[in-house]
């Protein structure tokens, strides 16, 4: 039985790396985001535009704490590539940005094999070290982010600050304790047996761990900032609540736009919380169109610059062309 689940993972996995399975999986991609952008057009239609349009934010604190949020990571990055390759970090911000760009809006990390191509090519870096940070960064990324999101959902849980759609009773409690007693003792081996995983020192460990910690916390604490001021009256355990989702779907990894699939699960919740449906649609409806046309222009402007510079790797990126990010 074990044998023939493996031999099917490794046929499938084969058809996914040919020509013709990268097709496929590109049509169904752009058919899933296209039947999710119809079910969102449907349901906005439903609310009326007009509503929606009204309920746009018009606290200025909203657009700050959107663009604290869209800019945390691309900076927290800079510094972090910047302090692994001894570089001003000033220069890795632009890569850094079109980076979070393609693994948003192309393909889950196809941002760090355009990044591991930068590096190699433009900085000179030997392509063994450029793939081990990367990797050794995103393993750390993924850990940091795991026991956030982990921590988190636990600390919302336990003190009833986020509403379940069924009850909370003592075996979703004793599920949940496993559950992060099993996620804990899988940090604690990495953490024991790093130096069979990671190429970094002890050193470089703790200051990239220390780095992710904040940005993490830094666009947590955004987020609810932002739909807090738009909506100040709502009780925080509801946007702990809508927090708790969006972490989730960001742990989900290869999911395609996420931002639309949030878009369309908070209009849900609003109903079953009996929010206005309407300021939370247009909320975050103004937050999805802002960051991808910020994406849209910001990687125009920095495709152009590096061209003209003639710093651009693009013969060796990912399939996927900027066309297909525009597409998206």
């Amino acid at each position: 039985m074990f044998t023939r689940i493996k031999s099917s993972l490794y046929n499938v996995q084969a058809w996914a790396s040919s020509a013709q399975g990268k097709r496929w999986l590109a049509y169904l991609r752009r058919l899933f985001v296209t039947g999710l952008i119809l079910f969102l057009f449907y349901r906005l239609t439903q609310l009326g535009w007009r509503e929606v349009l009204e309920a746009l934010p018009s606290n200025p604190l909203f657009y700050l704490f959107f663009l604290g949020i869209y800019f945390t990571l691309p900076v927290t990055e800079s510094l972090i590539y910047g302090y692994l390759w001894k570089v001003n970090p000033l220069k890795v911000f632009p890569v850094s940005f079109r980076k979070r760009v393609y693994n948003r809006e192309v393909l889950g990390y196809s941002g760090e094999v355009y990044l591991y191509l930068w590096a190699h090519r433009i900085l000179g870096l030997n392509k063994r070290k450029a793939f081990k940070d990367i990797r050794d960064n995103t393993i750390i990324s993924s850990i940091i982010s795991t026991m956030v999101a982990a921590g988190l959902l636990a600390a919302f849980l336990l003190t009833g600050q986020i509403h379940l759609p069924f009850a909370w009773d003592n075996q979703h409690q004793l599920y949940a304790i496993g559950g992060g007693f099993l996620i804990t003792g899988i940090i604690v081996l990495l953490i024991r047996y790093r130096h069979l995983f990671f190429g970094l020192s002890r050193k470089q460990t703790m200051v990239l761990t220390g780095l992710h910690f904040m940005r993490l916390l830094l666009v947590n604490t955004f987020q609810i900032a932002e739909w807090h001021v738009v909506l100040p009256a709502v009780p925080l355990s509801i946007w702990f609540t809508f927090l708790s989702t969006l972490i989730i779907l960001n742990r989900i990894p290869f999911l395609p736009s996420r931002d639309l699939i949030f878009l369309g699960t908070s209009m849900e919740l609003s109903e079953w919380m009996q929010l206005s449906t309407t300021s939370v649609a247009g909320m975050l409806l103004v937050a999805t169109v802002l960051d991808k046309t910020l994406n849209a222009v910001l990687f125009t402007l920095l495709s152009f610059l590096d061209r003209k510079k003639g710093v651009e790797p693009s013969e060796e990126l990912p399939q996927e062309s900027e066309a297909s990010l525009v597409e998206s």
